[in-house]
């Protein structure tokens, strides 16, 4: 279940806003939405800063929605009485660094939040804000038209570009200036989710024993709550690590029943699936399976390089190898694509492995040892 919290702060000392209408109309575009029952929306309204962190500790949102009054300087809050309460960029930036490991998404839907917005980007993959007063019927124009294309599973860029479609056919790109920043390239992706005391790359430097305690652990936590989708995701790591590749099958495509917004778990499905052979060994109903969950990996996160570089390969390795067309993109276009994504060299090498990598220039070019195509 992908959460969206939706926050709204009107204090008493500034203009009324429509911020009621705004959250009802997200509703009612996730509601009529195909992924209506994929997403859970949570409110909070007269938000102070107590209740924001309270609030993001207590739902664990990917999506943080903000309606409500910006300035240069932060946004408006309230104070417990109602009063307006100014929580500024550096604060809102040190805030959510601490919840970069769950949110993917911050929606500063306020006037004058493009600073803000720059500040939090700096954890967060995608964070919208805006360059100037905003109008409120345009606000909610652009919340509708957002969270009609999240429901529909697109991604965030393009739901951003969506919402900015649904401001300008309603002729009201005048009243609204937004921007989208990302997470710059250079940032890591920050700290491990809760319930994963490790990563599938960091387990090379494990021993068996380490290994083996953490498949105890990981069998524990699936036997007391079933419904757990993180410890399915962890469980199958583990047995991934150990080559056990159907188990690992089993308990990626559990997490996704439970969370099919799990990009990773997409993404070592995939993995699973390959069983450690080179791709060109494959049939053909076996890439195609393999291809639909990168493909979904990539819809729901295209950040990482290595959902772009496994693409890729698995590709070059079966396609290109065995003297068929690729579909598109083709493997030279994910590799470049790749480029501007974050790279991570452990899951690189694992990947290599994983796949059983021989061609020496696929190597090098995975592991940037020579010039991008």
């Amino acid at each position: 279940m992908r959460r969206i919290l939706a926050l709204a702060a009107n204090p008493t000392s500034t203009p009324w806003l429509r911020l009621d209408e705004e959250i009802r109309e997200i509703e009612a575009a996730l509601r009529m939405s195909r992924g209506r029952d994929q997403f859970q929306i949570d409110k909070a309204l007269a938000v102070t800063s107590r209740s924001l962190v309270q609030e993001l500790l207590d739902f664990e949102p990917q999506i943080v929605h903000f309606c409500g009054h910006g300035q240069n300087g932060g946004l408006v809050l309230e104070d417990p009485i109602g009063a307006a309460a100014l929580a500024s960029s550096q604060a809102l930036a040190s805030l959510f660094e601490s919840f970069s490991h769950s949110v993917r998404c911050v929606v500063l839907n306020a006037c004058y939040s493009k600073q803000q917005a720059e500040a939090i980007s700096q954890h967060i993959d995608y964070v919208i804000g805006m360059k100037r007063e905003t109008g409120d019927r345009a606000a909610i124009e652009f919340a509708y038209g957002f969270y009609q294309a999240i429901g529909a599973k697109r991604s965030i860029p393009s739901a951003f570009k969506m919402g900015c479609n649904a401001v300008d056919l309603s002729n009201l790109s005048a009243e609204l200036s937004p921007v989208i920043l990302e997470r710059p390239a250079s940032q890591p992706d920050g700290p491990a989710p809760p319930n994963s005391p490790t990563s599938f790359a960091s387990m090379d430097s494990m021993s068996r024993q380490e290994i083996m305690q953490l498949l105890g652990q990981f069998k524990r936590e699936v036997a007391l709550e079933e419904t757990d989708g993180d410890s399915h995701h962890n469980l199958g790591l583990v047995y991934l690590q150990l080559k056990l590749h159907d188990a690992a099958v089993r308990h990626f495509e559990r997490a996704l029943e439970l969370d099919p917004a799990n990009s990773d778990a997409h993404y070592y499905l995939a993995v699973s699936m390959v069983r450690g052979r080179q791709p060109k060994s494959l049939l053909h109903r076996e890439v195609k399976p393999i291809e639909s969950q990168l493909e979904a990996a990539l819809q729901i996160n295209d950040r990482p390089a290595k959902y772009f570089y496994f693409l890729g390969l698995l590709r070059q390795d079966y396609y290109i190898a065995n003297g068929m067309a690729s579909p598109q993109p083709d493997p030279e276009k994910l590799f470049r694509t790749a480029l501007s994504k974050h790279y991570d060299a452990l899951e690189i090498e694992r990947l290599l492995r994983c796949l059983t990598v021989r061609d020496e220039r696929l190597v090098s070019l995975l592991r940037k040892e020579q010039p991008q195509p």
